[in-house]
């Protein structure tokens, strides 16, 4: 019986003694831990900037009583319907977690979402006051989680439509400008050269060099993504997007003479189509007494401040000389062949 009571007495004092290290050890240890799991913002104004999707993604910010309490994003470089209608809904849980901290990405624009973070991050780092040290990710191109932020649908470029010449033109990759040039004769596409030095060497920049051995061996502008550097392959074909549009090529007006001898119109009223930059352009005019009137050119698919607009000066020009000669608009070149094909297809159905 004795040796049971002092057994008990014994765990009993264990017990305590144990219990009394614990709490000495957690009254030490636990405000080293809720400050290793606290970051505290230093109060101040911030301002900084990091790559999205289409290019730079810029963020000013207040913090005040260590959370940021006021932000401003913006993102004109995003693709409206994605990344740009992203920004308002990060914007909001920002300001509402008063960090970025447990803020996920939004589905669908991982690319904007990260980019808003690392500008933040960014800003902190360059800003007033002390920011946290954090063990920021490192980015890399091959494991991007989501890919829906990539254009939705690739338009195949016709190769009819495009004008000989030398081209040249540039798109935000994944680590910076990626810029091609090329060369077009009779449709056929040689010399393609991709510059990107920003791209992952061993990813975008291996993806690059696939991209325009494929281009120059088939002598063709379409081509597939290589898959982990979609990125890239998008910033490509955007660059050649954009080469299209402002591209040098030379192009030979629509006249309505052929050997310097001119065209007899017949009186009518025609009608055509053909593929455009974006789609197809169509045209309609009348002719009497060999003068063309009513030319009425339809190019919705076309980017409006570009083809859209080429299309208007066109159709204003031949309205004004009655002749269906007109000069190519200088960085609307497959628009403007567009229409001259447009045209010679309603030339030759005219009714």
């Amino acid at each position: 019986m004795k040796k049971t009571a002092y057994l008990a007495i014994f765990l009993a004092v264990v017990c305590g003694v144990c219990g009394v290290a614990l709490a000495g050890v957690n009254a030490i240890t636990a405000p080293i831990i809720e400050a290793m799991n606290s970051v505290t913002l230093a109060d101040g104004s911030y301002s900084g900037s990091a790559n999205g999707f289409g290019g730079p993604v810029n963020v000013s910010f207040t913090v005040s009583g260590g959370v940021i309490t006021e932000l401003e994003i913006s993102g004109d470089s995003e693709t409206p319907s994605i990344g740009g209608a992203a920004i308002p809904e990060l914007q909001a849980a920002i300001l509402e977690a008063g960090t970025i901290e447990g803020v996920d990405t939004i589905g669908g624009a991982t690319l904007t979402s990260n980019g808003v973070f690392n500008a933040i991050r960014s800003a902190l780092d360059g800003g007033a006051g002390s920011a946290p040290v954090e063990n920021e990710p490192v980015e890399s191109e091959a494991a991007q989680p989501d890919e829906s932020e990539t254009e939705s649908t690739v338009e195949t470029i016709d190769m009819t439509s495009v004008g000989d010449g030398s081209y040249s033109g540039s798109a935000a990759g994944f680590g910076g400008d990626v810029t091609v040039s090329f060369d077009v004769t009779g449709g056929v596409v040689s010399n393609f050269a991709v510059v990107g030095d920003g791209e992952t060497p061993e990813i975008g920049g291996a993806a690059a060099e696939s991209i325009a051995e494929a281009i120059n061996t088939q002598q063709d502008l379409n081509f597939d993504a290589v898959s982990g550097a979609t990125v890239t392959s998008g910033a490509i074909r955007d660059a050649i997007d954009a080469a299209l549009q402002g591209g040098n090529g030379v192009e030979t007006p629509v006249s309505d003479e052929t050997d310097g001898q001119p065209i007899a119109l017949s009186d009518g009223s025609y009608s055509g189509s053909a593929n455009g930059f974006g789609g197809e352009v169509s045209v309609s005019f009348d002719v009497t007494d060999g003068t063309v009137s009513n030319m009425v050119i339809s190019a919705e698919s076309e980017t409006p401040e570009l083809g859209g607009a080429a299309a208007e000066s066109i159709a204003d020009a031949i309205n004004a000389s009655g002749s269906l000669d007109f000069d190519a608009v200088s960085g609307s070149t497959v628009t403007s062949t567009a229409i001259e094909s447009a045209i010679n297809a309603a030339l030759g159905q005219g009714e």
